[in-house]
């Protein structure tokens, strides 16, 4: 999410400064996870500078939301479909049933 949306954190890269993954001995001593680095490389998280590291307004809860608004159409029409097919399977299962108990075997 980090990489796809250009961003650090919930709200900001300040989000990782209490996290349980930054204060493990796994993170090697990085301010911030990789993935918030605009260019990954190993332990870029260490050098948490804006040249280095994604400083957006909002973070990355903003980028989704925003991303989520722009496809919400697109979204609908989908679910929409999705629902219509499942109507007509439903219609078909009784229109199916109602034959077979017509014409007992």
């Amino acid at each position: 999410l980090q990489q796809d949306f250009k961003c650090c954190g919930s709200n900001s890269s300040a989000d990782w400064q209490h996290s349980t993954y930054i204060l493990s001995r796994e993170a090697e001593g990085r301010r911030v996870p990789d993935s918030c680095c605009k260019t990954v490389v190993t332990r870029c998280g260490q050098r948490a500078h804006p040249s280095n590291i994604y400083k957006v307004e909002g973070g990355c809860l903003t980028k989704l939301e925003q991303f989520l608004a722009d496809h919400l159409l697109l979204m609908g029409a989908v679910g929409i479909g999705v629902a219509c097919l499942q109507i007509c399977g439903m219609v078909l299962t009784c229109c199916l049933h109602r034959r077979l108990q017509r014409h007992f075997y």
